[in-house]
Parts: structure tokens; sequence; C-alpha cells
């Protein structure tokens, strides 16, 4: 009769077997992973292109002295109305119609445009040619959607 088997050895994988196995399962991460890689690779480019990944890899490493050293400067006085005016800010941001803001926008960079084009011309413009630009649609209507935004700035709630 046979003898029974008292303790089951487990089947321990050669280093050349763990090995392969290893590098298998790092090719399937890789696989599923492939276009948060692919990101996170050009994210490194940029970051070391525009000099700051050593600086980033010295916060990381220094990240104990960086921690105190930042929670000391938010601190002071100056810094923390500064940390305030930003959280107002950002606060008056939300607030904003930024879809009404678009058309005005997009007049403001046209004004901006017309503005670098004239900017080069040295000839003074008269009190006449002023007046006569009134008349003009374009300036009138300028004119009269500066006036309103004035108003609208200037009115008591």
């Amino acid at each position: 009769m046979a003898k029974a088997t008292r303790k089951v050895e487990p089947l321990v994988p050669s280093k050349d077997e763990a090995r392969e196995k290893g590098i298998e399962e790092i090719e399937q991460a890789l696989a599923e992973r492939k276009d948060a890689i692919l990101e996170l690779i050009d994210l490194v480019d940029r970051l070391h292109e525009s000099d700051l990944l050593p600086f980033i890899s010295a916060l990381v490493n220094h990240r104990d002295q960086a921690r105190s050293a930042f929670f000391r400067e938010i601190n002071r006085p100056h810094n923390a109305k500064f940390a305030r005016n930003v959280v107002d800010f950002i606060g008056f941001l939300g607030t904003i119609e930024f879809e009404k803001m678009q058309p005005f926008m997009e007049k403001i960079n046209r004004g901006i445009l017309e503005a670098d084009i004239e900017e080069e011309k040295d000839d003074m413009i008269s009190m006449l040619q002023l007046i006569k630009s009134l008349k003009d649609p374009e300036v009138n209507r300028s004119i009269r959607s500066i006036l309103a935004f004035l108003r609208g700035m200037g009115k008591e709630e």
C-alpha cells in the first residue's frame, strides 16, 4: 500500500520562469493602459523640455522640507491675503456667463487687431476726423456697447 503524503511541496518556479512571468504581466499591464502611458510619456517630455522635471524631482525628493516651507510662506499675512484673493477670484469666475461673453470677446480680439494695424501709423487724428468717426456705424456700435457696459457697471443694486 502507498504511503500517505503528509507535506505538499509547492512548485517553486526557477528564476528564469519567474522573470518570464513578470515580463508577461508587465506587457499585459502596458497593453491595457497604452493610452495613459503614452500620455504620461508626452507629459514627461514636456516637463523635460520646459526644465520643470528637475524642479518636480527636487520637490518630491525633499517633500517634507518643501511642504513646511510652503505652509510657512502661505501663513505669512501678505500671502494669506493673496490666497484669499485667489479663492475670491475663482468664485468670481464661477459667476461669469462665458456663453454671453464669447461674442464680446471675439469683438475685443478684432478691435485689438485693428488697433495693432492703426498703431503703426504716425499721423495725428484731428478733432474733425474724431467727430466724423462717430458717424461710422462700427464706431457708433462700439461706443454704444462701451457706454452700456459703463452704465451697467455704475448701477447700484
